[in-house]
């Protein structure tokens, strides 16, 4: 019977998707159009407006394969710490010092290392989710997201490579491509 249980909930837990509590309103938002495997960096972005200055602002928050999250412009976190797709990890994040009465903006710049990635670097696609007890600003449709075409890969060129190389590749950023503001 125990037996029985465990392959059942090994069943419900479906391979190969993230592992995310139930109770969560939010969801993994990608850019449309990206195949999710490709090398690239994304940005996303929500704006929200509060009546008044919170005691707290707990937000869950996580990204395939890195990210940081800024509020109003100061990084708050960045990860995640390493796992794997059954055992995911996010950062719980109170972003109460940084929010104001008024217009507030979250952001995040997500990576994908793509097929340079590090050896130790899990990923299923690219990915940002945050869940907030506030379920306005949880990730759904009503965050823009773009790609950020000031970012290449410099994965190490073969004829200097040394042996086995398990770190992701260098990046090269064109300042005059880069989406400021």
């Amino acid at each position: 019977m125990k037996k029985s249980l465990a392959l059942l909930a090994l069943m419900l837990c479906g391979a190969g998707s993230f592992a995310q509590p139930p109770a969560w309103t939010a969801r993994w938002i990608d850019v449309p159009g990206i195949g999710g495997q490709e090398y690239g960096v994304y940005h996303f972005r929500r704006a929200f407006d509060l009546e008044s200055k919170p005691a707290s602002f707990p937000v869950r928050v996580s990204g395939d394969n890195r990210y940081e999250l800024y509020a109003n412009g100061v990084r708050v976190s960045w990860g995640p710490a390493r796992g794997d797709l059954q055992h995911w990890r996010y950062e719980t994040v109170d972003l109460a010092p940084q929010l104001r009465p008024g217009k507030n903006v979250l952001a995040a710049v997500v990576w994908n290392d793509g097929q340079n990635k590090a050896v130790a670097q899990i990923s299923l696609q690219t990915g940002f989710v945050l869940q907030a007890d506030n379920a306005a600003v949880n990730t759904n449709r009503n965050w823009k997201c773009l790609t950020d075409k000031a970012y290449t890969s410099q994965p190490v060129p073969r004829d200097q490579s040394t042996g086995y190389y398990a770190l992701a590749a260098n990046e090269k950023l064109d300042a005059q491509v880069y989406p400021w503001g």
